[in-house]
């Protein structure tokens, strides 16, 4: 049975269950009001880096966040999973190698920003294309 931080769960369940685990072991911490005021606003995903066999939590701050504040979370995480005392995620009691990335950049989505500009870049390709055929033609 998987476990996270000692809680058992499903996989789709990990991510909220890792959050509220943080929250919990974050009790009578120094600052627990400025993570609490974070974590609350962060976005976090769990993600199974299969090549490398490696479990991730990935939390998204929102971009208004500095890179002090950055700092600030990643150091009381580091805090708080060393004070657990139980590992982060476990397998039959197995413990698994687990990560956690925190980042307040925004995912660029590719495929929206292809489709908006598709119609910009149909038009510079077939310019390039007449300009090439208009040279070829001349060379004759």
């Amino acid at each position: 049975m998987w476990k996270v931080f000692g809680v058992e769960g499903t996989i789709p369940a990990f991510a909220e269950i890792w959050k509220q685990r943080m929250i919990e072991f974050s009790k009578r911490k120094k600052d627990r009001e400025r993570f609490l005021k974070m974590i609350e606003a962060s976005d976090v995903r769990y993600v199974l880096d299969a090549i490398r066999e490696v479990h991730v939590f990935m939390v998204y701050l929102p971009t208004t966040y500095t890179r002090e504040d950055l700092v600030f979370f990643k150091d009381f995480v580091v805090k708080v999973t060393k004070a657990a005392k139980v590992p982060t995620l476990e397998f039959d009691e197995v413990p698994q190698p687990t990560g956690v990335v925190i980042t307040a950049q925004e995912d660029q989505n590719d495929y929206e920003w292809r489709r908006r500009n598709r119609t910009k870049l149909l038009e510079s390709e077939e310019r390039r294309l007449k300009s090439k055929d208009s040279e070829e033609s001349q060379s004759f």
